[in-house]
């Protein structure tokens, strides 16, 4: 007996020995097939979207028991880059390319990457002039069961654009940071970045992007990875954007934030917020504002969304591409969405300014219009809309010439009224109907 256990436990030892031994191959086998058919489908979108101007391809996949090594090309459209800015920037011929290498090591643990992605083809000069190289983006990260991570870093770039130097451009390190969990179908993203200074010293113009932030939790309720309808919370900031021309004021936005939150609701359709601030704007011939908006939307389908995402070309109400974005369209109405500007308020430092709200419903009878061709106010009709805004006196006495005569004009037509210190509008469509201040002026046809 004693010897048969021997035999036995030997056995075994070989057996796992075996099957450790093979983990790394099948992982690597899996990774390959894996990687390569993602490229492919992204090689298919981008043609796709492009029209043959763009794809991707994996140029070359080594692979070995423990680790390979991948280089995949990404190829873009020609027309992405301007005729002007290759003229300006003395870029040669030809698509813009980013290359993609790659470590990859599959192991017991799953399968970890790491590499860097760099400009190729006409990318490549400008790149080369800010210093960059192939240290300079580095991609990373690791596919293990149950989660996904990424991590995107880059390292300063700084110098001229231009051959002449006329353009001077520094770039801050960024740090970006996403994880995937596969079991709750979370995904969560942060991003940090100090911003860039872009100079043009000869004609003293100065673009500025301050420090940047995101960062997001959300949860996959629809499609996928890829391309998907997410659910959670984020929030985004801004230090500050500036844009100084030679001759000011020029354009400025300091302190800004939006904030985002969503959630599934128990029949399945998506409701949420969305949030906004910032604590100076400047704009030419424009005193400096400060501003804030609320928007709420409810009954939202997520197979309405991810259809809309698919989607391109126009998508408005009265031409519509094709029956694509109609279907689309179609499911989003048929769930009886709701949007709300519940809070609007723009003012100036000495708190003259303006504020609005407004409600949008839209009935499920838009869904079967839609899908039958019907435009224009068969479609308006099945909509109800409620919104009013209110411009201080103060602040409109302060409008330029031309936009305090176009206010005096529509007080002429009745569209704006005076009254409790603002200026006033007040409009509602219902059943076709537009209303203004409570009056009806337009009924599918003309004014009455």
């Amino acid at each position: 007996m004693t010897r048969q256990w021997r035999w036995g436990l030997i056995g075994v030892a070989v057996l796992a020995g075996l099957v450790a031994g093979a983990v790394p191959v099948v992982n690597g086998w899996q990774t390959q097939k894996t990687w390569q058919a993602t490229i492919e489908a992204l090689d298919t979108q981008l043609a796709a979207a492009t029209g043959g101007e763009a794809g991707a391809q994996v140029v070359a996949y080594e692979r070995g028991l423990y680790s390979a090594r991948t280089t995949t090309r990404l190829v873009l459209p020609a027309a992405s880059l301007a005729r002007d800015s290759r003229r300006e920037l003395a870029l040669p011929p030809g698509p813009p390319e980013l290359v993609l290498e790659q470590v990859i090591r599959h192991g017991f643990r799953g399968v970890r990457f790491s590499g860097h992605l760099e400009p190729r083809g006409p990318l490549a000069v400008p790149y080369a002039r800010l210093g960059g190289n192939a240290e300079t983006l580095q991609i990373s990260g690791h596919i293990r069961p149950g989660s996904q991570a990424l991590a995107v870093q880059t390292q300063a770039l700084e110098g001229p654009l231009d051959p002449d130097g006329a353009l001077q451009l520094r770039i801050e390190p960024l740090q970006l940071e996403t994880r995937y969990r596969d079991g709750s179908s979370r995904l969560e993203t942060r991003l940090e970045w100090p911003g860039l200074v872009m100079t043009a010293p000869e004609t003293e113009g100065t673009l500025r992007v301050g420090r940047m932030s995101a960062e997001s939790d959300a949860r996959l309720v629809a499609g996928t990875l890829a391309e998907g309808v997410w659910v959670g919370e984020g929030r985004y900031s801004l230090e500050a954007l500036a844009l100084t021309p030679a001759l000011e004021p020029g354009i400025a936005l300091e302190q800004f934030t939006l904030t985002a939150a969503s959630r599934e609701r128990e029949d399945g359709l998506i409701a949420g917020t969305l949030n906004s601030d910032w604590a100076r704007l400047v704009l030419p011939d424009t005193p400096p504002l400060r501003g804030a908006l609320e928007v709420r939307f409810d009954r939202l389908a997520p197979a309405g969304l991810l259809a809309l995402s698919r989607q391109s070309g126009a998508t408005d109400l009265n031409g519509l591409a094709g029956a694509g974005q109609r279907r689309a369209l179609a499911l989003l109405a048929e769930a009886a969405p709701r949007l709300d500007l519940s809070r609007l308020r723009v003012e100036t430092e000495a708190n003259a300014g303006l504020n609005g709200s407004m409600e949008l419903a839209v009935r499920p009878a838009m869904a079967d219009r839609l899908r039958t061709g019907q435009a224009g106010m068969a479609l308006w009709s099945a909509v109800r809309l409620d919104a009013e805004m209110g411009l201080d006196e103060t602040l409109a006495r302060a409008l330029p010439a031309e936009q305090a005569a176009w206010l005096r004009q529509l007080e002429g037509f009745g569209i704006v009224e005076r009254r409790e210190g603002q200026w006033r509008l007040a409009v509602s469509l219902t059943d076709g109907q537009l209303s203004v201040h409570g009056r009806p002026w337009w009924g599918g046809g003309g004014a009455r």
